[in-house]
């Protein structure tokens, strides 16, 4: 394999987790604010 294919498979590597991982913080985050909603719709009923 040339060094090219493996910097490119690499650099798609990192992307990937970066990706993976900005989502999964995203995804928690929506999930936090939903729970502060619900939380704050308990306390006002």
């Amino acid at each position: 394999m040339s060094g090219k294919a493996v910097r490119s498979r690499h650099l798609l590597f990192v992307f990937t987790s970066y990706y993976v991982s900005s989502y999964g913080k995203a995804v928690r985050k929506l999930k936090a604010m939903k729970f502060a909603e619900m939380l704050i719709y308990f306390i006002m009923v």
